[in-house]
């Protein structure tokens, strides 16, 4: 399964929590392993991946440094307003000198057009996501959601 929370997929960053503009919400889909999103040292933060068809992820792998717990919800409107909670990390091992690599199969049945990404607490004050990878399938059904607000 190839990863549909790419930009060259079709997914985008509609919104996010907090932004720097060196470390914008939108590194998390661009595919490149040395940039990140840096959050402004206060929780809960978050951030929105809008897919441009209705899609059903079976597997999200979340690459982070020093966060200590996540949530990830799922949309299924054309309007990111209402969300469904899919995965609660529990607590994410705390490794100091690399980046964690989490990951789950999720049991979505029905299409959906946006995930949420909620980080919940870090082990440090300033916590950074690298990469968001969703694996599944693409269902059709085109104009996702919408990019306003977008990094």
């Amino acid at each position: 399964m190839s990863n549909l929370a790419t930009k060259d997929a079709g997914a985008s960053v509609t919104s996010s929590t907090c932004t720097d503009e060196r470390h914008p919400a939108a590194t998390v889909i661009d595919g490149d392993a040395k940039t990140f999103w840096y959050t402004t040292g206060l929780f809960p933060q978050e951030v929105v991946i809008a897919f441009n068809k209705e899609v059903i992820p079976a597997n999200v792998h979340i690459v982070s440094r020093h966060v200590r717990r996540f949530t990830v919800f799922k949309c299924d409107k054309s309007e990111p307003k209402s969300w469904d909670e899919v995965w609660n990390s529990g607590e994410v091992d705390r490794n100091l000198d690399a980046l964690q690599h989490t990951q789950k199969q999720l049991s979505i049945k029905s299409p959906v057009r946006f995930l949420k990404l909620r980080l919940d607490a870090g082990w440090e004050e300033f916590v950074a996501v690298y990469e968001v990878q969703v694996e599944g399938k693409v269902i059709g059904g085109g104009g996702g959601g919408s990019s306003a607000g977008s990094d």
